[in-house]
């Protein structure tokens, strides 16, 4: 999922995680919230793939709750970017 400010963004079990960086053939992302910042590590894959073969290596407790309605409020968003305007 494509993130606000042009990063990427990763929704695991209800967490927002943005891309923080690539390292060693891994993907090393991050909580969202400034507070919690917990990491989780991915396998390298094509983050622009429709739909991406995602394997979780590594990840810890968040230290706050499940963000299900941040998420779905940015799905609806990206939903009505995709939408064509002149239908």
């Amino acid at each position: 999922m494509p993130g606000d400010r042009a990063g990427k963004v990763l929704v695991h079990e209800g967490f927002h995680c943005q891309l923080h960086k690539r390292q060693n053939s891994r993907f090393r992302w991050r909580c969202w919230q400034k507070e919690c910042r917990v990491p989780l590590v991915t396998n390298d894959f094509n983050l622009e793939a429709e739909n991406p073969r995602i394997r979780i290596l590594d990840h810890k407790d968040h230290m706050h709750d499940v963000e299900m309605r941040q998420i779905n409020r940015a799905k609806v968003r990206e939903d009505l970017k995709r939408e064509d305007p002149t239908v």
